[in-house]
């Protein structure tokens, strides 16, 4: 996805201003994808992306349909990097078992069980944990892109790891798909297919890959072909209280957001008339009374500051 800014809430977030892609995702798309040119162009879109992040060291850890979106010109783009990393690891006969499920417990928060690898479910097996359980994760999408459902539905933990899933019997060895599914979903991570690979096998035997893979969305022109008289064009956009114009920030924005709720809060609290508190005495020492409202309902309704003077009056 292109990158147009950032912000930073404090020393461990940040937030990412990415292009808005407009022509919705491969949740939107009927599977499995009938026809074949489609179905091309979204594998080899997807490829290129995945190969991209691994020639600089990154693993997605999260790569699924929900992850596939389409911008406006109908090109495949990969979002939500959030559990990006670029650390791998090696476990072997000296990890600690505390290491392994330290290990497994940080795995499993930064993906999705249909899609984990069995690198990752057993660490016992000693395989590397490195992009290619991106690959792995690539394999499971073309199963659903091209057969309509996920090779491993039920998130079985045994079924992964010993690699059990059926290629449907209607299927060719032949089909180049159905080939760079079978070399994707596979136990050892050093036998799996690399995305340069995949993209090389893609450019042989098909053409026209970098063409829209759904249809353009129609954007509509900003400015009208005849300005209404008394619009002044380009006008400058009024500064937001509290944020530096120049420069982008989140931090400046939301405490802009907070100073204008508690105005409106106060401005509601003094324009409504208060009524008198919902209260009953059971006893003198014993009082029932409704929850003291929160939100809006708290500027007429026992608000917890009428409450309290009311019992310390």
């Amino acid at each position: 996805m292109e990158f147009i800014s950032w912000g930073k809430i404090n020393q461990n977030i940040y937030l990412l201003l990415c292009e808005y892609c407009g022509c919705g995702s491969l949740q939107d798309i009927k599977l499995p994808v009938a026809n074949q040119q489609q179905l091309n162009r979204i594998v080899y879109q997807t490829c290129l992306a995945i190969e991209r992040m691994h020639s600089i060291g990154i693993t997605h850890r999260d790569l699924k349909i929900e992850n596939i979106l389409f911008d406006n010109n109908g090109i495949v783009k990969l979002c939500d990097f959030g559990s990006a990393t670029t650390d791998s690891y090696l476990p072997d006969l000296n990890w600690t078992p505390i290491q392994r499920s330290l290990l497994e417990d940080e795995m499993c928060r930064h993906t999705t069980p249909m899609y984990r690898p069995p690198e990752i479910l057993d660490t016992y097996l000693h395989l590397p944990i490195n992009t290619a359980i991106d690959i792995w994760a690539f394999g499971c999408l073309l199963y659903c892109l091209k057969f309509g459902r996920h090779p491993f539905e039920d998130s079985a933990k045994l079924r992964i790891i010993n690699c059990n899933y059926t290629i449907p019997n209607n299927s060719s060895d032949s089909d180049l798909i159905v080939r760079i599914i079978k070399s994707c979903i596979k136990v050892d991570p050093n036998e799996r297919m690399p995305a340069t690979d995949i993209i090389g096998l893609l450019e042989e035997n098909f053409v026209d890959l970098n063409a829209p893979c759904v249809n353009p969305r129609q954007t509509t022109p900003t400015q009208p072909t005849n300005p209404v008289i008394g619009v002044v064009p380009n006008a400058p956009l009024p500064q937001i209280p509290g944020s530096a114009q120049p420069s982008f920030s989140f931090s400046g924005f939301t405490r802009y957001i907070k100073d204008t709720s508690n105005k409106v809060m106060q401005t509601v609290q003094n324009s409504i008339a208060r009524q008198d508190l919902d209260m009953s005495f059971l006893t003198s020492r014993l009082i029932v009374m409704s929850y003291p409202a929160e939100g809006l309902e708290s500027a007429y309704r026992n608000h917890i500051e009428d409450v309290k003077a009311f019992l310390e009056s």
